[in-house]
């Protein structure tokens, strides 16, 4: 009886190391230098371990998403703030200071809710200008792009947010790396 509880539990915990688990990210929202017009999203974020290295949960902004670190300190949602007509004007990434380095290479994608992505890829999984935005030792930055279709061009573009915006990764590999995203938000 003894050994065959033993070999249960062997087979448990070995299949819970394999799988592994996904990332996650934590917002936290911010006024930028305390001009009232700039908002700052920063997103502190650590990939997955085991079968999911690398990986993070998609984050979405929605009224449930609430940040108490708010530039008014009292706790509210990001489409309350986004509610405000802010403007996407940069992402930038860059390894969390203290953390567990990320792997270069992770590319990031900042899409509204009809998977239009801000940074200019074409079909949604191919990253243009969030291509391997994040990187091991340097902060890295951009500003955002449309893809039009009708010309197969890119053009520098400053899209207006509204409503759940989602930020997602692809190609990161270092299990447990921490890395930060901040979304650069202003208003004209």
């Amino acid at each position: 009886m003894f050994k065959r509880l033993f070999i249960a539990l062997m087979i448990l915990l070995f299949s819970a190391t394999a799988y592994g688990a996904i990332g996650s990210c934590v917002g936290t929202l911010k006024r930028a230098g305390g001009d009232t017009r700039c908002l700052d999203i920063v997103l502190v974020c650590t990939g997955g371990t085991g079968a999911e290295t690398g990986t993070i949960t998609a984050w979405e902004t929605d009224d449930t998403t609430t940040f108490i670190n708010s530039p008014t300190g009292a706790a509210i949602s990001i489409t309350q703030a986004l509610g405000n007509a802010y403007y996407l004007l940069g992402v930038e990434a860059f390894p969390t200071p203290s953390g567990t380095a990320p792997a270069t290479g992770g590319n990031v994608f900042v899409k509204n809710k009809n998977g239009l992505d801000w940074l200019g890829s074409i079909d949604g999984t191919t990253a243009y200008r969030g291509l391997s935005l994040i990187h091991a030792t340097i902060p890295r930055g951009v500003q955002p792009d449309q893809y039009n279709a009708g010309q197969s061009t890119h053009l520098p573009f400053t899209p207006r947010l509204w409503g759940n915006q989602i930020v997602s990764v692809t190609g990161h590999t270092t299990s447990g790396g921490q890395f930060t995203i901040e979304l650069h938000l202003g208003k004209q």
